[in-house]
């Protein structure tokens, strides 16, 4: 999906699978990002959960790899995408077989952070939902889909979004992914943008399913 590629993670899915048809399309529209300058006032109160923790957006660097450490064989990576490579912007994560996390730092600030996990299942799934809604609420706007469906919440000058993708004979791809507003939407992170993906990744999906 757009994080993805914006952040640079699984340009690849597990075990050497090529990316779904869905995150190609989202590189693409990835690449015609121009400069975001994020503002960071009246945001902190959406998060990403992780290991009875938060990241919010603000937090500095060294936040990043309190929440979200670094296993010890995990592939890192800090190469910003060529749409940031001129401004402020740096990138730094890691990546692994099971969960891979990114972040975008302007000023050593989270701008906007990821996490992905490409082999959930329905019941991974289940318990991520019912973690973020019993933090955060219930969420304002849900995008269904046969391949792909969007969860929203929005607060302030953020918003945070929870992907489930499901390509035909492959493991379900959850991502999870929060940021200042601007920036989501110059990455098409938001929800008109949602629902046209999710109409063409079912229709991708169904023609490989046919073939």
């Amino acid at each position: 999906m757009l994080l993805v590629a914006a952040v640079g993670c699984s340009k690849s899915g597990p075990a050497g699978e090529t990316t779904d048809p869905a995150s190609t399309a989202a590189a693409k529209a990835a690449s015609d990002v121009t400069f975001v300058r994020p503002d960071f006032q009246n945001t902190g109160s959406l998060f990403l959960i992780h290991a009875h923790d938060a990241l919010r957006v603000g937090d500095n660097e060294t936040r990043c790899l309190e929440v979200f450490p670094q296993p010890t064989k995990a592939v890192e990576f800090s190469e910003l995408p060529p749409q940031f490579k001129v401004s402020s912007y740096r990138a730094r994560g890691w990546e692994t077989s099971t969960m891979s996390f990114g972040t975008l730092l302007y000023d050593g600030k989270v701008a906007l952070a990821m996490v992905q996990e490409p082999r959930a299942d329905d019941e991974r799934l289940i318990a991520i939902m019912s973690d973020y809604q019993n933090a955060l609420g219930q969420y304002f706007k849900f995008i269904p889909g046969t391949s792909a469906r969007y969860w929203f919440w929005e607060r302030g000058h953020e918003r945070l979004v929870i992907v489930a993708v499901k390509p035909p004979k492959r493991s379900m791809r959850v991502t999870i992914a929060i940021g200042e507003n601007s920036l989501m939407d110059a990455l098409k992170l938001d929800v008109t943008d949602a629902a046209k993906d999710v109409a063409s990744a079912d229709q991708l999906f169904a023609t490989q399913t046919k073939g």
